[in-house]
């Protein structure tokens, strides 16, 4: 899980966003009976923490009930998080790819994206594209850190995309094609 900072200028980079839960800890073995049901009940409750607190939701009866409850919960969760990302990342976003923990509690979400490197030839594409990955990043209502950093990369390439695009617009009020302008140290040809 990470984001490659490396080339900013990498034609379709790929970062990702994602959305992790709190770490898992694994079962100790317990005892059967009553005893054995209160402490698997217990060590969910340590390892998952507090469950829904809502007038809707019942205790579960059962540790088994407890964990499927709580495999339900994390894995909408994280869904939900996941597909904020994709649904606002359109033609950037790849497919949602939710990691488990050996119980089968969905702990991690992903959605790859693709940064298009910076087009110097149309600039107003590349503020586009930065502006949706952007949004993209911060489309769930609890972005993760990870997702705050692809917002902030996208966000620094569409100051660069900005610095372009006026340095494009002065060489066209000049009469001067860009690359030839850019060619030139950006000054009027003598």
């Amino acid at each position: 899980m990470g984001i490659s900072l490396n080339n900013l200028y990498a034609y379709n980079s790929q970062v990702q966003f994602g959305r992790a839960a709190p770490p898992a800890g694994q079962f100790a073995a317990i005892p059967s009976g009553l005893a054995a049901e209160q402490a698997k009940i217990s060590q969910l409750q340590s390892t998952y923490g507090n469950m829904c607190a809502c007038a809707q939701c019942t205790t579960p009866t059962s540790a088994d009930d407890m964990l499927q409850k709580i495999k339900a919960e994390s894995y909408a969760h994280i869904l939900g998080h996941e597909q904020a990302h994709q649904s606002a990342a359109g033609g950037y976003g790849g497919g949602i790819s939710i990691e488990y923990d050996s119980n089968g509690v969905a702990r991690a979400g992903h959605v790859p994206i693709s940064i298009p490197g910076m087009n110097a030839q149309d600039p107003e594409s590349s503020l586009r594209a930065y502006s949706i990955i952007r949004g993209a990043a911060l489309a769930p209502s609890d972005p993760s850190g990870q997702d705050m950093a692809v917002a902030a990369h996208a966000q620094s390439l569409y100051g660069q995309a900005q610095v372009l695009m006026g340095q494009k617009k002065q060489a066209q009020s000049l009469g001067i094609p860009f690359d030839v302008y850019r060619k030139n140290g950006m000054k009027p040809l003598a």
